[in-house]
């Protein structure tokens, strides 16, 4: 019995890796290819959600994707100046 479970497994994991050409895409045309100057091209992105391990695909056209990561520098900085703590505010026990 575990003799033809081995065999079972063996022969699955030698059929897994058995490919031929035709199984291998093949690059796309220089003529298909978008202009990588365009600002309308379609740009497809793997985003990781958090809680979970699933990445979702988001696809957005190269200036949403410029625009996006523009506005969140901009939170980013933002919110690091407002927290910043100030000089003339010392921790004492009056608080600030």
């Amino acid at each position: 019995m575990k003799s033809i479970l081995a065999m079972s497994a063996a022969l699955f994991l030698v059929a897994g890796c058995a490919t031929t050409a035709d199984d291998i895409p093949s690059l796309p045309d220089a003529s298909a290819v978008a202009d990588a100057s365009d600002p309308e091209r379609e740009v497809c992105r793997r985003v990781e959600q958090t809680g979970t391990r699933f990445h979702r695909t988001v696809c957005m056209s190269a200036e949403e994707w410029a625009d996006q990561q523009a506005e969140a520098q901009e939170v980013t900085s933002r919110m690091q100046r407002e927290t910043a703590p100030r000089e003339e505010c010392i921790f004492d026990a009056s608080g600030c």
